[in-house]
């Protein structure tokens, strides 16, 4: 009697064990996340220094940038942004890795914006299959609204847009409209003000070198 309560025990942890697997990926330094799942990151992974998310089994889409440290002089770097790129891959129950080549200069920096060459790694460095496609938007980018451009992304055939079923999910995971109102207009005039002043943040700590962002970070946490 006793070895089968165990052997139900154990299939039970096991079965308990399978519903709350998930996939757990990790970037490399220099990497910042901007989205997952077409929802934008808030400022908590910037200053926080968030190296890693867990996700849910299955397809998922990271939407990504490297920040590059550019050697301009003996002693003069240059932090340089990547052009954002859309990850989308299917994975299971496993611990991944993000990594992006080596980028020492300029060229690197164009090289790459043109090839998209991120790498997917599992714990034994085996390359994942992952399709990847640019989020490109042109002109001035101090602020963008991530989540409306990749709505509008994923009604693409882009390699890297999510598959309809899941762009509706999405739509339907959404809160519903609040009613109209006079003051509706205001309402989300104030809500752009709001968010203003964190992606202008956003875009200087992204412009900052090293040492200055440690110094942020440490005005920030007093």
């Amino acid at each position: 009697m006793k070895k089968i309560l165990c052997a139900f025990f154990v299939s039970l942890l096991g079965f308990s064990s399978s519903l709350v697997a998930d996939v757990k990926v990790q970037f490399e330094e220099g990497i910042s996340v901007l989205a997952l799942n077409g929802k934008e990151v808030t400022h908590e992974s910037i200053f926080s220094g968030t190296d890693s998310v867990k996700l849910n089994d299955g397809l998922n889409q990271l939407l990504v940038q490297y920040t590059a440290e550019l050697k301009k002089s003996a002693d003069d770097f240059e932090l340089e942004n990547t052009g954002s790129f859309v990850l989308l891959f299917d994975a299971k129950n496993t611990a991944l890795i993000l990594k992006a080549p080596l980028i020492r200069n300029e060229d690197d920096v164009d090289a790459f914006n043109r090839s998209g060459d991120w790498r997917l790694l599992n714990a034994s460095g085996v390359a994942q299959a992952i399709k990847i496609s640019p989020l490109k938007k042109d002109g001035f980018q101090l602020s963008r609204d991530y989540e409306r451009e990749l709505k509008d992304f994923n009604l693409t055939d882009a390699v890297a847009a999510l598959p309809y079923e899941r762009v509706v999910g999405l739509a339907d995971a959404s809160p519903l409209p609040a009613a109209k109102s006079q003051s509706g207009n205001k309402d989300k005039a104030n809500s752009s003000e709001l968010n203003m002043p964190e992606k202008m943040l956003r875009y200087w700590y992204n412009q900052a070198d090293s040492e200055t962002r440690k110094r942020f970070k440490k005005w920030i946490s007093q």
